[in-house]
């Protein structure tokens, strides 16, 4: 949606990725954008919190792996 209205300035949609399959658990599939600039990939995943929450973005690589919240900042708590 947001490329399709021109929102997207620095980076490209480049489909969908699931983690892990049923090895972390139930599968789920998430958003992937590119960074036009460095090539990076990142995953959009909403699944961590409710509805309305704003979504994690994480490297691709490291959020295939069963990357979680509490991976990035376990010293707050999240």
């Amino acid at each position: 949606m947001l490329a399709r209205a021109g929102l997207l300035r620095w980076h490209t949609v480049e489909g969908r990725s699931t983690p892990g399959y049923f090895v972390f658990g139930m599968p789920h599939t998430s958003a992937v954008l590119k960074n036009q600039l460095t090539g990076k990939k990142w995953v959009v995943d909403s699944k961590f919190h409710d509805n309305g929450i704003a979504p994690e973005i994480v490297p691709l690589r490291q959020w295939r792996w069963g990357w979680k919240p509490d991976s990035l900042f376990p010293s707050l708590g999240r």
